[in-house]
């Protein structure tokens, strides 16, 4: 029931709920065996007196079972430059502040907490470009994670912080491309500071 309005920079005032499933099966043609479980609750809290400054939650958790390979089922870390859009059923996690696909196992848990807010409204394109540049807004975040295998301590979880700036635009009249730029670092061991590149939301 989490809404958008016009001006929007995202969700706003609740929540989106997301399960998936997939399967791989030698049966069907697949080299291997796996069932992969992913669960998500990602919530949205507006900011009294401030309009469309948002506060972003989520959790998101995730078990494999079958055939472990050696890249494992799920892959935690920065994105890589130019990183494809992240969907909560792909392997790929975004865990910032550390190096990209950093962490990986057969379990994955991680927790996000993003402060997102306007910075200027554009709402226009470039002549007859098939370009339209719908606002800038930047985020602060703090991301805490890990990917393990059987068993993991709560002593093992990463965090990491940092900001990103947001260009939101539609490409070819339909095609909505949010491009960032962003700095993360790493508190935990492992951890480093770096700039990204990258294509979509981390959530």
């Amino acid at each position: 029931n989490a809404k958008q309005y016009g001006y929007s920079i995202g969700g706003e005032d609740g929540r989106r709920l997301q399960v998936s499933y997939e399967r791989m099966d030698e049966g069907l043609g697949s080299d291997f065996t796996m069932h992969r479980y992913v669960g998500g609750w990602h919530e949205y809290l507006t900011l009294p007196y401030l309009k469309h400054h948002v506060l972003a939650g989520r959790l998101v958790g995730g078990l494999a079972t079958g055939n472990v390979l050696v890249q494992r089922a799920f892959q935690l870390g920065s994105p890589l430059l130019s990183e494809e859009i992240i969907a909560l059923d792909e392997t790929s996690y975004f865990l910032r502040g550390y190096p990209a696909r950093r962490f990986r196992g057969q379990r994955m848990a991680l927790a996000s907490l993003e402060y997102r807010f306007p910075i200027v409204n554009i709402e226009r394109g470039i002549r007859t470009w098939p370009l339209f540049f719908r606002r800038i807004y930047g985020t602060l975040f703090a991301d805490t994670g890990n990917a393990w295998d059987k068993n993991t301590q709560i002593s093992e979880f990463k965090t990491g912080v940092g900001g990103e700036i947001k260009l939101d635009m539609n490409l070819a009249y339909h095609l909505r491309l949010p491009l960032r730029f962003g700095v993360a670092y790493g508190l935990d061991q492992e951890g480093v500071f770096r700039g990204y590149l990258a294509v979509g939301n981390a959530f």
